[in-house]
């Protein structure tokens, strides 16, 4: 190995190890700054070295492959994903600004967390097992959705003999074959886009399907389809609520083709759990609270009606049936002494 090659390997080794002691979530690197971790949700400083231009650019070229390289010559950006030994896997995204590049990293364990850990509420779990139907995660930037995605892809593979394919970009967990059969693509590598993956998930005879984006109309329109048609698809919606998820998958199309979508939505959908991290009361991290919304007739008829905004209503009337609002989550965390 070259000299420069395991000096650059060093460096981050040393960054890395620091960034695990210390329980950072995120790493952010800029020129003219020392390094930056996210910890608890706080963005603190990780040093007192300042990373010169020259410095960074070989920390984040000591890390692309060949292509990674070129696409960032190309597109000005790159996402990728990468482990180091027991300092586990990180999902990085390199950009320009300002004419320098900088990099932004997000820890990923080597261990996916299981349902019971991330507290996923207990009687939404079997809905993850069901044949077909649309199951729908959402939340904001930083919410720890991804995780979410991951323990329920998890808890499906070790709970369900079936095909799981996922379709991600960059492949964050790593999963191992359990009672599933799983297969995981990367975009841009094993296949072009979510588009293309979505049209062979038939011929390669998937039961499970597992987006880890949600956002072009194509993809959605593919999704519910394969939905309707015998398969489970698991995806993410970036959104705050339930509410407004179902808002934001609606709102790709345009508005003629609105009222179609949302009886197709209707018709296939079967739950959407939103999530939100928030501050713990006795200051060890963040405790997650979650607000359900599950596809019970009534929910069906009001997607399909369009007024959207009465979902509220119902998912406050429907606790009985297993749903409830963020309102109603964080009264019972509070209760439990979880947060302030």
């Amino acid at each position: 190995m070259p000299e420069d090659v395991q000096v650059t390997l060093e460096r981050w080794k040393v960054l890395l190890s620091a960034a695990y002691e210390k329980k950072a979530g995120e790493i952010l690197l800029a020129a003219g700054a020392p390094p930056m971790f996210r910890i608890g949700g706080e963005l603190v400083p990780g040093g007192k070295e300042v990373l010169s231009e020259e410095v960074l650019r070989e920390l984040i070229f000591g890390l692309l492959s060949g292509d990674q390289a070129e696409k960032l010559k190309q597109d000005g950006e790159v996402d990728f994903s990468f482990g180091i030994g027991s300092l586990g896997r990180y999902v990085a995204s390199v950009f320009r600004q300002r004419g320098s590049l900088s990099i932004a990293l997000h820890y990923v364990p080597w261990q996916v967390p299981t349902l019971e850990e991330i507290a996923f509420p207990a009687n939404i779990r079997p809905l993850l097992l069901s044949p077909s139907g649309l199951f729908l995660l959402a939340g904001a930037a930083g919410s720890g959705k991804a995780a979410t995605w991951a323990s329920a892809i998890q808890h499906i593979n070790e709970n369900r003999a079936c095909h799981i394919l996922t379709l991600e970009d960059p492949i964050t967990y790593v999963h191992k074959h359990k009672k599933g059969l799983i297969e995981q693509r990367q975009i841009g590598s094993d296949v072009p886009g979510f588009e293309v993956g979505l049209t062979h998930c038939l011929h390669q005879r998937a039961d499970v399907i597992a987006l880890s984006e949600f956002r072009s109309a194509e993809v959605i329109q593919s999704s519910l389809s394969l939905a309707e048609t015998g398969h489970f698809v698991l995806a993410p919606v970036m959104a705050r609520d339930a509410v407004a998820s179902l808002t934001t998958v609606v709102e790709v199309f345009s508005p003629q083709e609105q009222p179609g979508m949302r009886r197709w939505l209707s018709r296939t959908l079967l739950a959407v759990v939103a999530q939100q991290l928030l501050p713990r009361v006795d200051g060890k991290g963040r405790a997650v609270a979650y607000e359900v919304l599950l596809a019970t007739p009534e929910v069906r008829g009001i997607i399909a009606s369009g007024n959207l905004e009465a979902l509220k209503d119902a998912m406050n009337r429907g606790k009985v049936q297993g749903m409830q609002t963020f309102s109603q989550a964080t009264e019972e965390m509070k209760r439990k002494s979880l947060i302030a």
